[in-house]
């Protein structure tokens, strides 16, 4: 991101960020059902996240304030 007085611009790092975490959350959520099942724990299973619904990515490249001429 580049700041241009009052324009701030995007690179198109959006999606590597999502990617990224992503996958944190599956290797996260690999690591707690493995520890479920080490201590035999009686957890419930999990319930499901809204966060995990695939959504298309389209970000501006850059924003500015309403009155800012283009």
């Amino acid at each position: 991101m580049t700041v241009d007085g009052e324009r701030l611009h995007f690179d198109g790092s959006a999606a590597a960020n999502v990617a990224i975490r992503d996958a944190f959350v599956i290797r996260a959520r690999a690591m707690i059902d493995e520890m479920i099942s080490r201590t035999h724990a009686d957890a419930p299973p999990a319930d499901p996240d809204d966060a995990d619904v695939a959504v298309e990515l389209d970000p501006p490249a850059e924003l500015a304030p309403a009155n800012c001429p283009a």
